[in-house]
């Protein structure tokens, strides 16, 4: 049986808060990834074993980032920039700028997002 947390009753926190079981793994086809309910993080099997601590939102906003920069998209990103699909491009911006000031954001990440066509880290608007 699969449910989510997003549903009105939050099916999987309340079966983490009946149970104990802190591991939730999605069932989504094509998805891969695995919450702790007691880290509030998400993972991803690691090809040597073990998990690397993910990021979904910044995974999921690099390919708009991407287009926005390559089509001659401005920098600092306005704080309410967004895709032409809705993605909110000002808030990931400010998001991945946060997790790298905090010393939060993975490595891999953090690389990813440097390769950027024209990226500056701290290159958000101030804007509000």
């Amino acid at each position: 049986m699969g449910c989510c947390d997003q549903s009105p009753e939050r099916h999987t926190r309340g079966h983490f808060r009946l149970t104990g079981h802190a591991i939730m793994r999605t069932t989504e086809p094509g998805e891969d990834w695995t919450w702790c309910f007691i880290c509030e993080r998400t993972y991803r099997d690691a090809p040597a074993g073990g998990f690397d601590s993910v990021d979904l939102f910044v995974e999921a906003g690099l390919p708009f980032v991407r287009a926005y920069l390559d089509a001659g998209g401005a920098l600092p990103i306005e704080p309410d920039a967004r895709s032409q699909e809705g993605f909110p491009l000002g808030e990931w911006a400010r998001h991945v700028n946060e997790r790298r000031r905090a010393d939060a954001l993975p490595p891999a990440d953090e690389v990813a997002i440097a390769a950027l066509s024209g990226w500056a880290w701290d290159e958000v608007s101030d804007r509000t």
